[in-house]
């Protein structure tokens, strides 16, 4: 029996099939003791699961953070994917993602209302006239620099059903990030993430690159985090609007899990 059929009709029966999987996805099951995000796993006679049920708590909502006639900008929370219909669903509005976050990154999303504003906003990502900020929380198995960088080429090391894991490599897509220390206790830092250019998972593959990995990566690192995602926030994007031809400046506030390890890990 698949595993997400198994836990509605053995346990959660009162939970929607959506909100199981999305349980699941949020690493809520192990079977015998190994994390399994595979929600049609199917179990044997001798699985022994586990699920925890404080991942079946209300994920935080969409919240819209700029919105014109062209243009539309959200929050995005962690475990939801850049899917626009997903999106287009919870906001009953049409718009068209011009870039895209990993499912467990949180913060700024660009979509745009019309193809006309899809295009600029796409030349100016490739270009590399927007401007990005990220935050993180590593943990360092070296002392770091208050700023550094990291020019490594990225190529792709293997491709699983759901994702691609990402490798620095001599011959590979150029990739530069700038970082610099917000704040800092023992092996533990919040790093500004400033990527100056936009592969995939370039922020995540550099760090690790530094011996840094970030907290809960555990594709490009090995230590958990309570939230149960990798601590990774799209704080800030800057670029040109191009409906009023102004440069336009949006932030996203932490969500509640950042802010908890923030907190955690770094007392006033």
């Amino acid at each position: 029996m698949p595993l997400i059929a198994y836990l509605k009709s053995e346990y959660l029966s009162e939970f929607s099939m959506k909100a199981i999987k999305r349980a699941i996805d949020q690493k809520a099951v192990k079977i015998n003791q190994k994390q399994v995000m595979r929600s049609n796993e199917l179990l044997t006679k001798e699985a022994f699961v586990t699920f925890d049920l404080s991942r079946l708590e209300k994920r935080e909502p969409i919240s819209i953070l700029y919105e014109d006639d062209g243009l539309l900008i959200i929050n995005k929370p962690p475990f939801i994917t850049s899917d626009e219909d997903e999106i287009q669903k919870q906001l009953k509005k049409k718009a068209f993602l011009c870039h895209r976050l990993d499912k467990e990154t949180s913060g700024v999303l660009i979509l745009a209302k019309n193809e006309t504003t899809k295009k600029n906003i796409e030349e100016q990502f490739e270009k590399q006239l927007i401007k990005k900020r990220y935050l993180a929380i590593v943990k360092s198995e070296n002392s770091l620099m208050p700023k550094f960088s990291v020019k490594a080429p990225l190529a792709i090391l293997k491709k699983l059903e759901h994702q691609v894991v990402m490798t620095t490599a001599k011959v590979g897509m150029k990739a530069h990030t700038d970082f610099s220390i917000n704040r800092s206790k023992g092996n533990f830092y919040l790093l500004e993430c400033f990527p100056q250019t936009g592969k995939t998972h370039q922020i995540r593959v550099h760090l690790k690159e530094v011996k840094a990995p970030i907290l809960g990566d555990l594709v490009y690192g090995k230590l958990p985090s309570q939230s149960g995602r990798f601590l990774l926030h799209a704080e800030s994007i800057q670029f040109l609007n191009p409906e009023k031809n102004t440069l336009l400046a949006i932030k996203a506030p932490l969500p509640k899990d950042f802010l908890n390890e923030i907190q955690s890990l770094f007392p006033s």
